[in-house]
């Protein structure tokens, strides 16, 4: 699939401007040609890319602590504890 410059933007986390850069850097891959002014990312390409980099380089990604969250920290919070009671903030 060819993705577009907003989705890659979506995916990392990141800016546009901060993946262009990361691009620059030999981080991220270069995006496809397609046309006069038109490029896309083969997300496969994008994905490998991202897999292959340390954790500690998107942890801090706002998509990633909203699933942490998602996933961790508030089903913790709402469960109730050993009095029956949920846990307070």
């Amino acid at each position: 699939m060819r993705l577009l410059v907003d989705a890659v933007v979506a995916m990392t986390g990141r800016s546009e401007s901060t993946v262009f850069r990361r691009v620059r850097a030999g981080v991220l891959p270069l995006p496809r040609k397609i046309g006069p002014g038109a490029v896309r990312w083969i997300e496969s390409e994008l994905v490998e890319a991202i897999n292959r980099l340390p954790v500690a380089d998107w942890a801090e990604t706002p998509a990633v602590l909203g699933l942490f969250l998602t996933i961790y920290v508030l089903p913790r919070r709402l469960a109730p504890n050993a009095s029956g009671r949920r846990q307070s903030a």
